[in-house]
């Protein structure tokens, strides 16, 4: 049998054994803890970065599905909002040539409709002094955190204190040209504060969205080469008709009249071998200019060819095209055009005819226009002339 002794050796032994395993045991649990930590942690890591790449994704399917540049921009400044949570994303696109702001896209989030901060209108110069100016110049992006981190020039700092603009980011649109504009996304003082992550984020997305403004800038501009008279402006000979034959159709289908007009400069070929055609193409230009100026929303203007003008107005009838015709020859006497012998004015002569029926075809109306106009030279220039029927010149009625 064991002595007392024995007994209390075995027993403290037997204590050291637990002791020794309990301090294993919660060596084991503080293991599987950290482990879980570290899992949830990564799990969270990985849970963000594919809410991230979603959301690139969905804002690059949007940016690639727009067809204009003004689609374009405003999917983009939509998600960037989004993707940082922004209060605000304003975006401008430069002419660094013509030194101007081309085009200006606002976007808001609706949880920040209460803030002061609006669209606004900004010059070209005005856009180059403030930070926008150092990220053009740069091509880099740029994270202000605050207005008091020194980075905000004098000239606009005020104004940033006034709207209470918290931290900031400005990210530029840079292509194979060069920077054609800059993307700027605000936040409100209380709100969260931009990092580094969002600036990277946000490049990731511009980069996408440069090349898709490009690509459709230049479609635009195709489009505008061959729709628009290079010269004038105005459209197209080809364009004028299609639109003229579409409207004319439309007027026709709902029984409503349309008026054509043909002008053209009086007296032109004698500019032109008096003065040169640098002069004459000033002239062609500001005739050209006075009538966008009277053209109404839906009138259709366009070159016609040399001096000669076509306009097609829809659901117009002979007094209002006759109004329309009469304000151009009162104005365009009034413009001057400098030469070298001092300046000269030019005027209009116009015929006019208006459709009476659904058997007028386009060609039929610019034929009537064009012998009326023809009536307006006979007559003596700087006139409208009404074509009737029929086209006799005792009936070509003179105004």
């Amino acid at each position: 049998m064991q002595t007392l002794a024995q007994w209390r050796t075995h027993a403290k032994n037997l204590e050291a054994i637990v002791f020794d395993q309990r301090q294993r045991l919660q060596a084991v649990e503080a293991q599987l803890q950290a482990l879980q930590a570290t899992s949830a942690q990564t799990h969270d890591q990985l849970e963000c970065a594919l809410n991230e790449h979603t959301s690139l994704l969905q804002a690059a399917q949007a940016i690639l599905g727009a067809n204009t540049v003004d689609e374009i921009c405003l999917n983009f400044i939509s998600h960037m909002n989004s993707i940082v949570k922004a209060d605000s994303t304003t975006l401008y696109l430069i002419d660094s040539d013509k030194q101007i702001i081309s085009r200006s896209k606002f976007h808001r989030r609706p949880e920040a409709s209460s803030w002061q901060l609006n669209e606004t209108k900004m010059t070209y110069a005005e856009l180059m002094a403030g930070l926008s100016g150092r990220v053009i110049n740069t091509g880099q992006p740029l994270l202000s955190l605050n207005p008091e981190d020194g980075l905000e020039p004098p000239e606009t700092l005020e104004r940033r204190r006034q709207l209470d603009s918290g931290s900031l980011i400005i990210i530029p649109l840079v292509t194979t040209t060069g920077v054609i504009g800059t993307v700027t996304t605000h936040n409100r003082r209380t709100e969260r504060v931009f990092t580094p992550q969002d600036v990277t984020l946000l490049m990731t997305l511009a980069h996408q969205a440069a090349a898709a403004i490009q690509r459709a800038q230049l479609t635009e501009e195709i489009k505008q080469l061959a729709t628009t008279d290079s010269l004038t402006g105005l459209l197209s000979r080809r364009e004028c008709l299609q639109l003229a034959q579409r409207e004319l159709s439309r007027c026709q289908r709902l029984g409503r009249v349309a008026s054509t007009l043909m002008f053209d400069i009086d007296h032109f070929k004698q500019i032109n071998d008096t003065y040169g055609h640098p002069v004459g193409d000033a002239v062609l230009k500001g005739v050209s200019k006075q009538c966008l100026a009277l053209q109404r929303p839906y009138d259709i203007l366009g070159r016609y060819g040399g001096d000669e003008f076509l306009g097609f107005f829809p659901e117009a009838a002979t007094p209002v095209a006759r109004q329309i015709a009469e304000r151009l020859c009162e104005t365009v006497p009034h413009l001057n055009f400098p030469t070298d012998s001092g300046t000269v004015s030019v005027s209009l002569s116009v015929g006019i005819a208006t459709s009476t029926g659904n058997d007028d075809t386009l060609e039929t109306l610019i034929k009537r226009a064009d012998q009326a106009l023809y009536g307006s030279k006979q007559g003596g220039r700087n006139r409208v002339t009404i074509w009737t029927e029929p086209l006799a010149p005792d009936r070509i009625t003179l105004t």
